[in-house]
């Protein structure tokens, strides 16, 4: 988010007409701020004003929030969800990709959690940390192209074969599915995605992937234009971590 801020100051300062062509694609909405080192931890939080990039910018639901501090707003940020004022809608209309530090926490022991992601207005990607992937020494990273079970490649991912014991998700996932919302398994570090491995189709009778860059010889991949765009579509800034109300 600095370095945004940085980029973009010379454009906002030149004059009120370079302002505006900066705030037509980067959205100035208030925000909260939060250092991240053990001292601060429960400092006063201060207001700061971001420049958010819709198509780009992943925000993370309290209900997935790991620190314990932050889990009492989560009541706060369902309140506003369902009973928006005309302000608080106009940035719920911004968020258009979720980011779940891990997978665990799309599940159907969270209703009221999954029922404030389905009513923001412009949902159009979930990307979730699926946990541990496990390639044994000497192996060698093979994925295929196409739609193929889960269970086949589960000793690749087992937190995320875990996850998918769930199977009564699957009926809550549809209405996620009506709206044209996707489900993407991102490989990385808490808050730092570091790569999409897959696109994720949750199911009755067990989860469906399909890898975004299959790399065995006997499957077709992508064209390398659609790729690049999949790759634009799926950026995601979590330098910082920020959180509206």
């Amino acid at each position: 988010m600095k370095k945004r801020y940085r980029d973009l100051r010379l454009p906002l300062q030149i004059n009120q007409q370079s302002r505006k062509m900066v705030y037509r694609t980067f959205r100035p909405i208030p925000m909260f701020f939060h250092e991240y080192d053990y001292e601060a931890a429960l400092d006063p939080i201060l207001p700061v004003s971001a420049l958010v990039l819709p198509e780009v910018d992943a925000f993370i639901p309290y209900h997935s929030e790991i620190r314990p501090e932050f889990a009492h707003r989560e009541a706060y940020f369902h309140q506003t969800i369902h009973l928006s004022s005309p302000t608080s809608y106009a940035i719920l209309d911004l968020i258009q990709v979720i980011y779940l530090p891990a997978i665990c926490h799309l599940s159907s022991r969270k209703p009221e959690a999954l029922e404030a992601l389905l009513a923001l207005p412009s949902l159009k990607y979930i990307m979730a940390n699926i946990g541990l992937v496990r390639i044994y020494h000497g192996e060698v990273e093979t994925f295929h192209g196409g739609r193929r079970l889960l269970s086949l490649d589960y000793r690749f991912f087992p937190h995320l074969y875990y996850w998918d014991m769930d199977r009564s998700f699957h009926s809550i996932w549809s209405r996620f599915q009506k709206k044209g919302i996707k489900l993407y398994g991102i490989r990385g570090l808490e808050r730092r995605p570091r790569k999409c491995l897959m696109e994720i189709f949750p199911s009755e009778d067990g989860a469906l992937i399909q890898y975004v860059n299959p790399n065995c010889p006997c499957c077709p991949r992508l064209p390398m234009s659609e790729r690049r765009k999949l790759a634009a579509e799926l950026r995601a800034e979590m330098d910082y971590e920020w959180e509206s109300e």
